[in-house]
């Protein structure tokens, strides 16, 4: 079985904005961002994510998961998870204990 631990630090937290709306329906999350009044939409992965840091998953155990889930290699699953949060966190979606989000990239 394939060690799913990261050599990077992850010390790091990520949840959700407690000031956000957002509701799945038929298989994608719809959020409502109140600061700029825009509708944002994921689709099945980033719904998966979303649901994943619902649970106060870590960046790379959602990573794992989706490698399992989707039978990718977990770090093309980890570069995406990590693109997610970096675009969710710009928009103010999410929140997380570091400026810094996976700005490090694999090579």
């Amino acid at each position: 079985m394939a060690d799913h631990r990261s050599s990077e630090p992850t010390r790091h937290w990520v949840r959700l904005n407690p000031r956000i709306a957002a509701r799945t329906i038929h298989g994608e999350t719809l959020i409502l961002t109140p600061h700029d009044s825009i509708l944002h939409t994921l689709n099945e992965v980033g719904t998966r994510v979303w649901s994943l840091l619902a649970q106060a998953e870590s960046p790379e155990a959602i990573a794992f998961t989706l490698s399992q889930e989707y039978e990718v290699e977990v770090e093309e699953a980890r570069e995406d998870v990590f693109c997610l949060l970096r675009t969710l966190k710009e928009k103010g979606i999410i929140e997380t204990s570091t400026s810094e989000l996976g700005t490090q990239q694999p090579d």
